[in-house]
């Protein structure tokens, strides 16, 4: 995810979880290595998804120029993996950032770059 991206499709099937996409790769590589280190047979891997959507206004600057708020929804994403076989390993995420909770052309929930008005004297 780079800072000029203007929407992130809430998906696991896209870039916007990849942080907790590789944490789990690297956690399981990690689980099956010391299982076969310390010769245990079964482990459990849990993956847990802490959402969290805080209230914001932002500035916007209308089709006539004026300056307005609106209240926007700022989506946050919290991710712990654990993983079990005697020994417990962790590794925590988050994604928040310049969002706005929105819908795009199918419906699908996405976050959206929040936009906010005019950026220099030429808009």
């Amino acid at each position: 995810m780079t800072e000029y991206e203007t929407e992130l499709i809430l998906s696991l099937n896209g870039d916007t979880f990849a942080d907790l996409k590789n944490d789990f790769d690297r956690l399981l590589q990690s689980t099956l290595h010391n299982m076969q280190k310390y010769e245990k047979n079964a482990a459990d891997m849990t993956i847990k998804l802490q959402i969290h959507l805080d209230e914001d206004v932002v500035k916007d600057i209308n089709d006539d120029g004026y300056e307005e708020h609106r209240r926007v929804l700022v989506p946050s994403f919290v991710h712990d993996i654990t993983s079990v076989y005697q020994t417990k390993q962790k590794i925590s995420g988050f994604l928040a950032g310049q969002y706005e909770l929105a819908q795009d052309h199918t419906n699908a929930y996405v976050m959206r770059k929040i936009e906010h008005g005019q950026l220099t004297m030429f808009n």
